[in-house]
């Protein structure tokens, strides 16, 4: 696969998602999701009572960057997933800002395999989550 070049506007653009990243994770780092009402409540959940799968993320996210890995694996048990995807993702944003070269293998094959691999994970993980009884009632946030 060829390797992925930007030119100068595209890596000014991505520069400012770059650092809009970086400012929402250091206001997810500043500010408690449980203490304060800036971070929008999960819409399906105000509206059925159920969990998506993404349920606890935010808080989940906020304990990881505090170093509480059991925490943030108790309000989402996939944060280790979403973990490694984010930093995929802003390593390939600091990589494309500062050399104009990304991952090429962003769109491969295997990639999006991957993608649809993820995306029935959730789908799982969203149904067992909200299944009353145990064990599956403990992936509850």
């Amino acid at each position: 696969m060829d390797e992925l070049k930007f030119s100068t506007k595209e890596r000014i653009a991505l520069g400012v998602v770059f650092v809009g990243i970086t400012l929402a994770v250091l206001v997810l780092y500043l500010f408690d999701p449980e203490k304060t009402s800036i971070f929008p409540k999960c819409l399906l959940y105000q509206l059925t009572g159920f969990a998506c799968p993404s349920c606890g993320l935010t808080r989940g996210f906020h304990a990881l960057f505090h170093g509480d890995f059991l925490s943030a694996i108790n309000y989402n048990a996939l944060i280790p997933l979403y973990l490694a995807i984010f930093i995929v993702v802003y390593v390939n944003l600091l990589l494309s800002v500062f050399t104009g070269r990304g991952f090429s293998w962003i769109f491969s094959k295997r990639t999006y395999a991957f993608f649809i691999f993820f995306l029935l994970v959730n789908l799982i993980f969203g149904i067992l989550r909200n299944l009353p009884f145990p064990p599956f009632s403990y992936l509850y946030p």
